[in-house]
């Protein structure tokens, strides 16, 4: 922790110069690509293991999809069908990788869309290309500095699923889609109460439901999701991840209802990540969100991607029962929850922000006005005067940016708030960089190298457990058909009162099976750090899921 106050203009100054120095797009794996020629447009599906970033360019009767620098795909990854011929041309001579296609005619892009694997994790980018008109033809070459760059994590434009078949758009159609998962906790440590248990089993189902119309300009998604837990009833809950309207009508795109909204570059951390609450209950690395009611409209220009958010109604957060694994050594008693607004959870909270992604830059600007996500915990008494831990949420104003861009292997990365209420005014900062060696162990697969620096003016504080830290990492992908990965990082605290230490495990079983095995270990933690109350729960968690 620095000795010294850390001044806002100190933080604006390292924000500032994070942005010019850059940040990141985390790398990716191009599995397979699929083509199908229609009457007017030509179709190519990209089975992706994350959304990324891609480019367009013309080479003659070539048609170039530029990708992130990053993006590695099998070797000798190439495709042929009905007269469309295809390669992926991997990074090279200061060249990012692109897919070269070759067709009867020059293209240009008539629409492109995201949807979900169909099985496991990653996304599907289908991509519709119309001829273009006749132009001056160049040399062929996948540099295209003037292409627009489409972000489809702020842009998706859902359409017609049935392109398995490599159809025209449908005016309707429904797809269902989901998991099925078994979980298995162990908790090697005894707990404090003596209560707890060393084992935990649960099990999860989230369907999802997609009806598309209008040639799948507009959407309805239905996604509950429910956990049962044999230990713990407080872990047992149900939660309407989404249930909401979507329509893109040109430039302008329109949500209403339930949904998620993630903002962030970083990886120890996600500061300017604010829309949803956390579902505390699934787990405590902050990546699982609770569904939220908002009316949402998006602008795509070529200035950038502007979102208003307006949040009429805030989630409150849950927390373990007694007998749940990890918790706080007093009961934390949601039935005296405090507001500090007379509307308590319905008061009226926005947000606005701004996004634009110009050469290997990718900028978030964000505002967020109304209840606050982290609730602080006061000390009171329940109805017997047994010492409680009391829930209270305060009216805050939060400003953020998050910048993110890519150097060949070296992504640097950077997020920065402040924010202000009634009772604190701090500001916090995370950056740090990822540097990858692609195609290590004769070409098996890509090692990422990730550090962070993690800084928050609050201090030692519950809401701020990393308030002067270093996170170290390593991100392994084995490239194979299997998506093997595995992360290992640890957060060390510089005043040397805990560390933590975290690792994901994750692979596909089959077409419709999937594994994960992460370890949540806390070690070094004396009582006067904010993660005291997690020093006696470290503990493994074994998820088998089945995609349908």
């Amino acid at each position: 922790m620095f000795k010294t106050v850390f001044k806002p203009a100190l933080l604006g100054l390292m924000a500032s110069t994070a942005m010019v120095l850059c940040s990141a797009v985390e790398a990716a794996t191009l599995q397979a690509v699929r083509t199908g020629r229609h009457e007017g447009f030509l179709r190519l599906v990209l089975d992706l293991d994350e959304e990324v970033p891609v480019r367009f360019g013309v080479a003659n009767n070539k048609l170039l999809i530029i990708l992130p620098d990053n993006t590695q795909a099998p070797a000798n990854l190439s495709f042929t069908q009905d007269e469309v011929a295809g390669r992926f041309v991997p990074a090279e001579g200061g060249n990012p990788p692109y897919i070269e296609v070759e067709a009867e005619e020059r293209m240009a892009l008539r629409r492109r869309f995201t949807l979900p694997a169909r099985l496991g994790t990653g996304t599907r980018l289908v991509l519709d290309f119309s001829p273009a008109p006749a132009v001056v033809e160049t040399a062929p070459t996948p540099v295209v500095p003037d292409a627009p760059v489409v972000d489809d994590a702020e842009a998706e434009i859902p359409d017609s699923p049935d392109f398995e078949s490599f159809g025209g758009p449908q005016e309707q159609s429904v797809e269902f889609s989901g998991f099925i998962e078994s979980e298995l906790r162990a908790f090697p440590d005894s707990s404090e109460d003596g209560v707890s248990s060393h084992f935990t089993g649960s099990f999860a189902l989230a369907p999802k439901v997609t009806f598309n119309w209008d040639g799948g300009d507009q959407q309805i998604v239905i996604a509950p999701f429910g956990r049962v837990d044999v230990q713990d009833d407080g872990r047992t809950h149900a939660d309407i991840r989404e249930a909401k309207y979507v329509g893109a009508f040109g430039p302008w795109e329109f949500r209403l209802g339930f949904d998620s909204v993630f903002w962030g570059v970083t990886e120890a951390v996600h500061l300017v990540d604010i829309i949803n609450q956390d579902d505390a209950l699934e787990d405590i690395d902050q990546e699982d969100k609770l569904g939220q009611l908002m009316a949402n409209v998006r602008y795509v220009s070529d200035f950038g991607t502007f979102s208003f958010y307006a949040l009429p109604w805030s989630r409150e957060r849950d927390f373990a029962g007694r007998k749940g694994r990890p918790n706080t050594p007093l009961r934390i008693d949601r039935s005296q929850t405090q507001w500090q607004s007379d509307d308590e959870d319905w008061r009226f909270t926005w947000a606005a922000r701004w996004s634009h992604a110009a050469g290997p830059f990718d900028i978030g600007l964000s505002y967020f006005s109304g209840n606050a996500r982290d609730p602080r915990l006061l000390l009171g008494q329940d109805t017997l005067g047994a010492p409680v831990l009391i829930p209270r949420y305060d009216v805050i104003k939060q400003a953020g940016v998050d910048v993110q861009a890519t150097f060949g292997p070296l992504l640097l990365k950077t997020e920065a708030i402040h924010q202000w209420n009634d009772f604190d005014d701090f500001a916090a900062i995370a950056a740090g960089f990822e540097y990858t060696f692609f195609n290590v162990g004769d070409g098996a697969g890509d090692l990422g190298v990730l550090a962070e620096y993690l800084y928050d003016e609050r201090d030692d504080n519950l809401l701020a457990p990393f308030e002067d830290d270093l996170f170290f990492g390593l991100r392994w992908s084995s490239n194979d058909v299997a998506g093997t990965q595995i992360l290992a990082g640890a957060v060390v605290d510089l005043d040397g009162n805990g560390n933590a230490i975290n690792v994901e495990m994750s692979r596909r079983i089959g077409s419709k099976w999937s594994i994960s095995l992460d370890a949540r270990l806390f070690t070094s933690v004396d009582n006067g750090d904010p993660l005291v109350f997690l020093r006696d729960d470290d503990f493994i968690q074994l998820r088998i899921a089945r995609y349908f």
